[in-house]
């Protein structure tokens, strides 16, 4: 005859086979736990005998039946957690900071344990060198439903245990993620995705500081995904609060990009920040729009898909206001914009001041350099340089200019005396980078490093 099990303690809910009914196929059926909390310690802990085909016949040989193997999963934290509401066949809702801890009682070994949530993410462990006790190596979501599946050697049933349990709501603050670009051109794509040129930066704007520590943890769940396929890229911290993510060189023509975090929420950054839902973030590419302009030969041309469009006759920045060298993205366009020689530092009562509306503005800096129409100017065109800095053309090629060019599109000017484009601090020159300097600044180098969440969990005996 069986002995009874011992009597349930204070910080477990025990389930006797009796009151664990199954299908006939094996699977035990869900089950209502109990939760209770102690001044110091709470633990939530589910734990099933076992059932054996033979373990309550007799024995024909005289000797009794072999023990029951039991197996505990628990979760155990050093703070209690307020009660939440439950649904039936779960227990009360768990910490999500405490580890998972399965534990075989009685005879044989853990074969295989896999605990993963409703969107099928694993969770990392680790087998004791007893292959008794397994313990999850990566913190759990908060507010997130988990299954965890149990086979043994000797295993009772075809089946494995299986048991269920979700983790309470945070208790710690929520960083959120803010993925871009945002806006783009009016030229739509399927599904609402905006098309930009192939020179666009993925950014991604965050809530609140991340910490060294935290920052490959973050940046491996971010994912970017180009069709067809982009060269290699990286993410870049510019700051503890902002990343760019470009490929090695210029997206290609025509792609479908997608930027997804679905791992991240509820994910434990730090231990008082978890990542909130990631809104994922969908764009395409244009054509490769390409905008050279050569200061010294005061010309522009501008290029589609590798194919010259036109050579335009240009003036640009003079002395003491030479046009910036480097790569410069469009940032946005405006039909119409007035222009004023005191937001450049240039004062209204000198010679050098200027107040004037300006057409078909194309934006390359934060500071104010644009590609614009420059009538008063006409006689300098593909002579020489006259502006304060932007690059002026006739209006007709100006007007002509606008509809081609586009915000994400490439602009690059070689061959001015002009200071180099700064990658960040005055618009998209995060080409002007080099790519070994780009990867730096990744908290993975650039490496594509398995996700914890993703690590094989079939423990080993070793």
């Amino acid at each position: 005859m069986r002995a009874d099990p011992p009597a349930p303690t204070p910080l477990e809910h025990r389930l006797a086979p009796s009151s664990t009914p199954s299908t006939p196929g094996g699977r035990a059926l869900k089950t209502y736990g109990t939760a209770a909390t102690a001044a110091a310690v709470l633990a939530v802990a589910l734990t099933v005998a076992l059932h054996h085909p033979h373990a309550d016949a007799p024995a024909t040989d005289g000797k009794p039946a072999p023990p029951q193997p039991e197996v505990r999963v628990g979760t155990h934290s050093q703070e209690p957690h307020p009660q939440e509401p439950r649904s039936p066949g779960r227990t009360a809702p768990v910490d999500p900071d405490a580890p998972v801890t399965v534990t075989l009682r009685g005879q044989g070994h853990l074969t295989d344990v896999t605990l993963k949530d409703d969107a099928g993410h694993r969770v990392a462990g680790h087998l004791d060198p007893s292959a008794r006790v397994w313990r999850s190596t990566h913190v759990l979501r908060a507010a997130t439903h988990y299954v965890a599946e149990v086979r043994t050697d000797p295993q009772p049933h075809n089946a494995p245990h299986r048991t269920e349990f979700t983790t309470s709501r945070a208790r710690s603050g929520l960083l959120t993620v803010t993925l871009g670009p945002s806006g783009g051109d009016t030229r739509s794509t399927p599904e609402g995705a905006r098309t930009y040129g192939v020179g666009q930066i993925v950014t991604a704007h965050l809530s609140h500081p991340v910490p060294p520590e935290s920052r490959a943890l973050l940046e491996s769940h971010l994912s970017v995904t180009a069709t067809p396929a982009a060269a290699p890229g990286a993410w870049h911290w510019l700051n503890p609060t902002t990343l760019h993510y470009r490929p090695r060189t210029y997206w290609p023509a025509r792609a479908d990009i997608r930027v997804t975090a679905d791992d991240l929420a509820g994910l434990r950054l730090t231990e008082h920040l978890r990542v909130a839902p990631v809104v994922p973030l969908r764009f395409s590419t244009g054509p490769r729009v390409e905008a050279v302009i050569d200061a010294s030969a005061h010309r522009m041309s501008v290029l589609r898909d590798g194919t010259t469009l036109r050579v335009i006759p240009v003036t640009t920045g003079k002395e003491g206001y030479r046009t910036r060298a480097g790569i410069k993205v469009v940032l946005d366009k405006q039909a119409v914009l007035r222009m004023r020689s005191t937001t450049i530092g240039i004062p209204s009562d000198t010679d050098e001041a200027y107040d004037l509306p300006v057409r078909h503005a194309i934006r390359l800096t934060r500071s104010g350099e644009y590609l614009h129409a420059a009538p008063w100017a006409a006689s300098s065109f593909g002579r020489r340089d006259v502006s304060h800095g932007c690059v002026g053309m006739s209006d007709r090629d100006a007007a002509w200019l606008f509809l081609v060019l586009g915000e994400g599109d490439i602009t690059r000017t070689v061959h001015t005396r002009g200071q180099e484009m700064t990658p960040f601090s005055n618009g998209v020159g995060d080409w002007n980078m080099p790519w070994r300097a780009w990867v730096n600044g990744s908290a993975l180098n650039g490496s594509s490093a398995v996700r914890p969440a993703e690590e094989h969990l079939r423990p080993s005996a070793s």
